[in-house]
């Protein structure tokens, strides 16, 4: 076991939205905010979000070697592999149903940079009754039939987005059982294997981190846009730079190397 401690940041670029399912006045779709009345991001979303992106890398590495074993969930031949104890890279991050998974994913808050500036707005007077609305915006929209391409009757409705430009700060804890990859060794990164040699579970998870594009809901209309950046990385205790672990994605190519046993 590999004990695991990655603080990220996520920036936004464009509206997003976090749904509470709930409506509230006149706003029918309404976002997630924690106890003191700041948006965050709930870490079952950006937990789902994130492994969908670490299936696809993990397929495209796999080359065939077990890409029937994760194309679906309903082929009763592929899911007795399992049993016979082929664990992927995927399982290893997240667990299955026979494996659970050891990293916890927290939820990612407001930064602090961030909840000062609203603080600061309110201490100037931002003609606000609270200050913290700031932090959204609304938007009317109606749902077009697809048959007609018209307005569907009595299907207009407002939703609430966080604006652009927030920053939230989330972090994955636990401890992660995988093979070190020998190959970086090979390659000149490290001077020997050890425990504090980046897994092939991890390479993935650092190269899906890298890769995370848009999270929320409306992504097919260019809501959720952002960019997920790795502020601190930890491997059994020891920190690695930001350098240090770009350098490690330049060769993803030995996640085909995978021991799949």
């Amino acid at each position: 076991m590999t004990a695991i401690h990655i603080t990220y940041a996520l920036t936004f670029q464009s509206p997003f939205h976090m749904g509470t399912g709930v409506r509230s006045g006149l706003l029918d779709r309404t976002v997630k905010r924690d106890n003191d009345g700041y948006l965050y991001i709930p870490a079952s979303t950006f937990k789902g979000t994130l492994r969908e992106q670490c299936e696809r890398l993990e397929r495209f590495y796999a080359q065939g070697r077990y890409e029937k074993r994760i194309v679906t969930p309903h082929d009763a031949r592929a899911s007795l592999d399992d049993f016979a104890g082929n664990i992927t890279m995927v399982t290893r991050l997240f667990g299955s149903r026979l494996f659970p998974g050891t990293l916890h994913f927290e939820n990612a808050y407001l930064s602090e940079s961030d909840r000062g500036f609203f603080e600061r707005r309110r201490r100037a007077g931002s003609g606000q009754s609270d200050f913290k609305q700031l932090q959204t915006t609304e938007l009317t929209q109606v749902r077009i039939d697809r048959v007609t391409r018209t307005a569907v009757e009595g299907a207009l409705y407002t939703s609430e987005f966080g604006i652009p430009d927030l920053t939230f700060q989330g972090e994955i804890i636990g401890d992660l059982d995988c093979t070190p990859a020998r190959q970086l060794v090979e390659r000149g990164l490290f001077a020997s294997v050890s425990e504090k040699t980046p897994s092939y579970s991890l390479l993935l998870l650092l190269a899906s981190l890298r890769m995370f594009e848009r999270l929320g809901g409306n992504k097919s209309t260019g809501k959720g846009l952002c960019e997920c950046v790795v502020s601190e990385l930890k491997i059994d205790g020891q920190s690695y730079t930001a350098e240090q672990y770009l350098s490690w994605l330049e060769h993803l190519d030995v996640l085909d190397q995978y021991p799949l046993v």
